[in-house]
């Protein structure tokens, strides 16, 4: 199926089941748009930490989550269990009783230290979180833990269906788009997302 169907599903699972979510698929398959959609669909009341992984941040300890150990009183950041401890109540108090999610993108990127908070977040039940993979065999250990202990749920994002294109066609265009334009443009973008507005926009339909 494709990504609206998975974004459907997802937050039908995450309403009955409070589930947990790695969504898997190669670079523009819109893993980062369906954490969006899902979170503005269902995230509204809740307090969401974004957090990115890059090459760069994921060559020191606790770099994806710097932006928070800045608010860390000097005593917490001495040792990791005490940064652990110090950013899980960090977040606890910003979030002032309301539910926790945690958004990760690049989670292959990811050095040891964060996926270590991030997935004790989850083990305790402190927060929830949907995880962005290009490619899961690289996950950090503590992810790939969560996975088989069963406390992640993996979506393989497949290509987007043709009825799916138009409507990402159409939401761009703002206006209607024919059955056969969004078939060809679906069949030339092989259903990446990001291909398939740039295919649009080399044929001068929309404007990016």
């Amino acid at each position: 199926m494709g990504l609206f169907y998975e974004a459907d599903k997802t937050f039908e699972q995450l309403m009955d089941e409070k589930k947990n979510f790695v969504f898997i698929g190669e670079a523009g398959s819109g893993k980062s748009a369906l954490i969006r959609h899902v979170l503005s669909v269902y995230g509204g009341a809740a307090y969401v930490v974004n957090v990115r992984g890059s090459a760069f941040a994921g060559r020191t300890p606790f770099g994806a989550l710097t932006f928070m150990l800045s608010e860390l009183e000097p005593e917490s950041a001495s040792h990791p269990v005490l940064i652990l401890r110090g950013l899980t109540e960090l977040i606890r108090e910003r979030a002032a009783g309301r539910q926790v999610i945690l958004a990760v993108d690049n989670a292959e990127e990811l050095d040891e230290f964060s996926a270590m908070v991030l997935s004790q977040m989850v083990v305790n039940r402190s927060a929830h979180m949907f995880a962005a993979f290009r490619d899961f065999s690289a996950a950090p250990a503590e992810f790939m833990g969560l996975w088989r202990e069963g406390l992640l749920t993996r979506l393989d994002l497949e290509p987007m269906l043709p009825s799916e294109c138009a409507h990402l066609l159409e939401a761009n265009l703002r206006g209607p788009i024919s059955r056969a334009a969004a078939e060809e443009l679906a069949s030339a973008s092989g259903g990446n997302p990001n291909m398939l507005l740039a295919v649009a926009e080399d044929l001068s339909l929309i404007h990016i």
